[in-house]
């Protein structure tokens, strides 16, 4: 909660004097210092009294989602010559709140409840609310954004038990996360290999010769295979048939069709995509796993179920651009649900 130190602000009315001059008298007053002004042809003075204090019937909750929570706000002093509020909630997913205060729990994860002052005396108060979802095993909460194809958007990661969460990173084509991400260590690896030339899955003809899916006169003897497999999706093997990776077009159409900005979410920075219709889904920055360690923990990356451009390279969004980058890498998954 935040009490402003000064609740009278001195309204100026002046006849012949620079607005310049009354506007730095009001942002003097409004800050707590008082300084004096020689002013003539002054017509009217006039105090206001600003809100000093905001007191809220609570002030942490804990609801399910779909359930609603009345929240009230006693506005101090009592004299204050304008009491009215606004409220919101800095984060959507989890509650929403109308105009009167009513919070309604809308999927699993934190958020507060903020109450402000509209006197612009900047006095709030908050109230931090967790909302619980029961989740199903193989029925993962989605969002509906409106796309053009239809496509459901999981509102958390693989992993994750809130939007905010980075869960589990996996090499592109595994199904279980580790703690060493190489190309030793890889899945799709053949023995004896330690670099990108060994891989045996997931190889289409793109040119390089000197890798084993082609033979020692160059010709191509990979499997052509550019997307998972049901049984290499880590999200279809974690959260069940109804769920895959995204493709490479469905990362598009949410880039292509949906607002991105930067926003926090519980402490946590990461991508927000809204839609056309007003959902939303977080995509938290959780970086990258190399060796042995998480790197560039500030960006956002997510694999496609896709390869891209050669068979070495996993498709993957990043900063909200569809690219790519080497298999064995460790990225979280954010599911679609298929249609």
């Amino acid at each position: 909660m935040k009490v402003k130190g000064i609740i009278c602000a001195l309204l100026l009315m002046v006849a012949g004097l620079q607005s310049a001059s009354a506007q730095e008298a009001m942002k003097v007053y409004s800050g707590g210092i008082v300084t004096v002004y020689r002013i003539e042809n002054v017509e009217q003075v006039a105090f206001v009294k600003l809100v000093g204090e905001i007191q809220l019937s609570q002030t942490s909750a804990e609801i399910e989602k779909g359930e609603t929570l009345q929240l009230t706000a006693t506005v101090l002093p009592e004299d204050a010559d304008d009491k009215s509020v606004t409220w919101e909630s800095t984060n959507s997913m989890a509650a929403k709140v109308d105009a009167n205060g009513l919070v309604t729990g809308t999927g699993k994860g934190r958020t507060n409840i903020i109450c402000r002052a509209a006197d612009g005396s900047e006095v709030w108060a908050e109230c931090q609310v967790k909302v619980n979802a029961e989740i199903v095993p193989g029925n993962h909460e989605y969002v509906d954004l409106g796309l053009p194809t239809g496509t459901l958007w999981a509102t958390t990661n693989v992993g994750a038990d809130a939007p905010e969460e980075y869960g589990f990173y996996y090499a592109w084509g595994e199904t279980e996360p580790k703690d060493d991400y190489t190309w030793v260590t890889y899945k799709w690896m053949t023995e004896g290999y330690s670099d990108w030339t060994g891989i045996n899955k997931y190889t289409f003809d793109d040119g390089q010769a000197n890798a084993v899916w082609y033979d020692v006169s160059g010709n191509f003897i990979g499997d052509g295979l550019t997307e998972l497999l049901p049984e290499d999706d880590a999200a279809t093997v974690n959260w069940g048939s109804q769920w895959q990776m995204p493709s490479i077009a469905q990362f598009q159409e949410l880039i292509d069709n949906t607002t991105a900005e930067y926003k926090e979410l519980n402490g946590v920075r990461g991508r927000l995509h809204t839609g056309t219709n007003g959902n939303s889904i977080f995509l938290p920055n959780a970086g990258v796993y190399y060796t042995t360690g998480r790197q560039s923990e500030g960006s956002s990356n997510y694999w496609t179920r896709e390869t891209k451009d050669c068979s070495d390279y996993g498709g993957c969004y990043y900063e909200s651009s569809v690219t790519y980058n080497s298999r064995f890498y460790g990225y979280p998954i954010r599911p679609v649900r298929k249609p």
